[in-house]
């Protein structure tokens, strides 16, 4: 005969709890484990309670459990121990709303785990808006913003920089930007590397149609395979020039802006074999004006910032003024253009000020303010160059 205390260990072995009566010929009472089950369907509220197939449901034990959902989108799972949880619904590739439910579990029972979601459409990723600037006494780099409401992403400092002036994005996703005669290459994910180096400071960066990189500075011009650095041509020019800004026109022509001797300029040069310039001619002569950066809009037409006069300047690729121009001013009243434009597609121009950054829209030789204040406050005054990434 098994006595008591081997029939204990026996049936402690399996798993199953027992209780026995008072005395020791009490009656051995077996007791249930305390689990139970969660059963449900994931359906799609939005698209006529269609099933979710292929999801995956998550319930928060431990360890956690997980089911997918079949062609119905059921799911269930089984031995839950008695207590609350909370279903976790998501589906690679698809933005779902509403895709968490609490579920309580009785033991010897089966609890509806059933979940209405909703499918989300997905969100555009945003432009990224990127400022070359000062970023603290004796410290520059660059700062990257939402282009869409204007959020802090991240400050990055520029190590040793005297001053961070250009940047211009490569096809890779990495970015060039200028601190004193050196152009230092950023990745993706703004890690750097000493790209390559020029003769003196360089004014202005730009990205030509044969995919190399021209670095242009007061004595001459330097061109650089836009993969690895390696100067390919240094030039220098007859007689120094104060260079300002810079722009490849759709045709692929170089457009510059320059300062000499008070007379402030707008010339025209042909790109040759090998990224040879040739000086084309002079398209603009003013000494009323002050010109800095520019650029091509969607209409061909070349605009550029006058800070002398607080204006954004339309001429024609000839050099021809167009009119309409747009001032600052018209926006809070104390706007100061400043040196920097670019543009975001088709229509929005981002334009710094000694406030900050604003943003204007352009369409058929018309600008308009989007907002009625500064869309982008600056600590410092108005950044060195404007840079908008598209999304990857």
């Amino acid at each position: 005969m098994m006595t008591r205390r081997a029939l204990l260990a026996t049936v402690g072995a399996v798993g199953t709890t027992w209780l026995t009566g008072c005395g020791g010929g009490g009656t051995i009472v077996p007791i249930p484990n305390q689990t139970g089950i969660i059963s449900g369907r994931v359906t799609l509220s939005n698209e006529n309670d269609a099933p979710l197939d292929g999801a995956t449901v998550s319930l928060n034990t431990t360890p956690v459990m997980s089911a997918t959902t079949d062609a119905q989108g059921a799911f269930q799972f089984a031995s839950v121990p008695v207590g609350t949880y909370t279903l976790f619904v998501q589906k690679t590739g698809v933005s779902l709303d509403a895709n968490t439910k609490s579920v309580q579990v009785a033991a010897n029972s089966t609890a509806d785990g059933s979940l209405p979601v909703s499918k989300v459409a997905a969100q555009p990723a945003a432009s990224t808006l990127v400022l070359s600037k000062q970023l603290g006494v004796g410290r520059f780099g660059f700062v990257r913003y939402n282009a869409q409401n204007g959020q802090l992403i991240k400050a990055v400092e520029v190590s040793g920089a005297r001053s961070t002036s250009q940047i211009i994005p490569l096809s890779d996703g990495s970015l060039l930007i200028t601190a004193n005669n050196t152009v230092m290459k950023y990745d993706p994910t703004d890690i750097p590397t000493a790209f390559s180096s020029a003769v003196e400071t360089l004014q202005s960066i730009v990205l030509l149609p044969s995919g190399n990189v021209l670095g242009v500075h007061n004595s001459g011009y330097t061109v650089f395979n836009a993969s690895n650095g390696t100067i390919i041509r240094q030039v220098s020019w007859a007689t120094r020039r104060n260079f300002r800004g810079t722009a490849i026109s759709p045709s692929g022509q170089l457009y510059t802006t320059t300062s000499e001797n008070s007379v402030r300029r707008i010339t025209r040069y042909m790109i040759g074999v090998g990224d040879v310039l040739t000086e084309d001619r002079v398209l603009v002569e003013d000494r009323n004006s002050d010109f800095y950066e520019m650029v091509f809009a969607s209409d061909g037409n070349l605009l550029v910032s006058d800070r002398q006069n607080d204006q954004i300047r339309r001429f024609d690729i000839n050099g021809s003024t167009l009119g309409g121009n747009f001032s600052a001013r018209n926006i809070l009243g104390a706007l100061t253009i400043g040196r920097s434009i670019v543009a975001l597609g088709d229509e929005v121009l981002f334009v710094s000020t000694n406030d900050g950054v604003i943003r204007v829209k352009y369409v058929n030789g018309t600008f308009t303010p989007i907002e009625q204040n500064v869309f982008l406050s600056l600590a410092s005054d108005d950044a060195n160059d404007l840079l908008v990434i598209p999304p990857r």
